[in-house]
């Protein structure tokens, strides 16, 4: 079992564009290892209103990958992400046609 801390802050800087900092630690009781405390910086453009585009930087690897994320993962330095907002794609928060 692993144990992750992972918290996220966005601030929209105007309605297409935004910047993000996030902080992740892991850690796994059983071998009494604790993965570093690591950063990343994320500047965000929205193309539409649910499809956004990054370009960001992380400290350095998480480590503590499965057998299908070590490749995506297991290093630092500058990484590019497509994002989306999954609520409005799928209507989860049941807004209605009508609404």
């Amino acid at each position: 079992m692993t144990y992750l801390w992972q918290g996220r802050v966005q601030q929209h800087l105007d309605a297409k564009v935004d910047v993000a900092g996030e902080a992740r630690w892991g850690h796994r009781p059983t071998a009494s290892d604790s993965q570093p405390l690591i950063y990343t910086a994320e500047f965000g453009l929205w193309l539409t209103r649910d499809l956004r585009v990054a370009a960001g930087y992380m400290t350095q690897p998480w480590t503590e990958t499965g057998p299908t994320l070590t490749t995506t993962t297991g290093r630092g330095g500058p990484y590019a992400a497509l994002s989306s907002r999954l609520s409005s794609l799928f209507d989860l928060f049941s807004k209605g046609k009508g609404q």
